[in-house]
């Protein structure tokens, strides 16, 4: 199973379409650096950065595509009063209040804060730590044998 959010579904496609309209602007910038330099194909420097480019570009539109296509088109059914893929968690880590976004296994979003809430993936340890338990429960990170108790979800 490959979950992934509905809106990191439609951050995934958007970037797509941004990728695939880049690649093909870069036909005119390809036909500017081979006409205005006296240097054949394989010597020219303007070339050979566009080339290096377009293949990033291209590897990463690869990369979503692929990830897209892997993708399940379900979530799997959220567990009523449980962390379920797509909940806001509160949590107290070492004295502090912390809130996560606990997204599927791909989010566009890794590590970003969205309304105070931290972006994680449900195979991140903490997410893997959380997912499936309820408030109140104290949590044993395997990675650093932290504890954290879960106070809320949202």
């Amino acid at each position: 199973m490959f979950y992934i959010l509905e809106e990191d579904k439609r951050l995934a496609r958007q970037r797509i379409a941004q990728l695939e309209r880049e690649i093909l602007e870069l036909g005119p910038e390809f036909h500017i650096a081979l006409n205005q330099s006296n240097e054949t194909w394989h010597d020219n420097a303007p070339f050979d950065a566009l080339r290096e480019k377009q293949a990033l570009l291209a590897a990463e539109l690869q990369n979503l595509k692929e990830v897209l296509k892997k993708a399940d088109i379900t979530l799997p059914k959220p567990q009523k009063g449980k962390v379920n893929i797509g909940s806001r968690v509160r949590v107290m880590l070492k004295g502090k209040v912390q809130e996560f976004l606990l997204t599927g296994h791909w989010t566009y979003r890794l590590g970003n804060e969205i309304d105070k809430a931290l972006v994680i993936t449900c195979q991140s340890p903490l997410g893997q730590a959380i997912l499936g338990k309820k408030p109140q429960e104290v949590v044993t990170l395997p990675h650093n044998g932290q504890q954290l108790q879960i106070s809320a979800i949202k």
